[in-house]
């Protein structure tokens, strides 16, 4: 292949694929800019609400994390599409591996329901004092898998 040949076959593949693949970079640093942006507005109005009582911290932190994870497996997911990959494999992908995880850490999944139910249903909040199975101390912070 001469010099030529190969400054041809650069400019096609940088005027179809390497287009593409830059718009892709540049679509994926944009949107992870925006949910970023949308988590710091949508926060500061939630931080008045906390506020007020009318919103619960720790339901808003977990909350406000699986949604910004999420949206943003979104966007990777939709520009793999965009680069011409089948994201039928990926998906068959992730839901395996969530079977294999789920199989693994199957008691952790349970502490992860009972989180679940902590958030939802609040029997206790931040700084409340509490006694359970021996253990008694102040309510530092809830999470989803555990409460400190």
């Amino acid at each position: 292949m001469t010099f030529q040949e190969f400054l041809a076959k650069l400019g096609a593949w940088a005027s179809t694929t390497g287009m593409k693949l830059l718009l892709a970079v540049v679509v994926l640093i944009l949107s992870f800019m925006l949910i970023n942006w949308f988590a710091k507005k949508i926060g500061g109005r939630a931080e008045k609400q906390i506020g007020e009582g009318k919103l619960d911290k720790t339901l808003y932190k977990s909350i406000s994390y699986i949604v910004r994870i999420v949206a943003k497996v979104l966007v990777v997911v939709a520009l793999i599409g965009y680069l011409g990959f089948d994201t039928s494999g990926f998906a068959a992908i992730l839901t395996s591996l969530g079977v294999g995880i789920g199989l693994a850490v199957n008691g952790t999944l349970s502490n992860f329901a009972g989180g679940i139910l902590l958030l939802i249903t609040r029997p206790f909040t931040d700084d409340d004092f509490i006694e359970a199975c021996g253990y008694s101390g102040t309510v530092e912070d809830i999470l989803i898998c555990n409460t400190k």
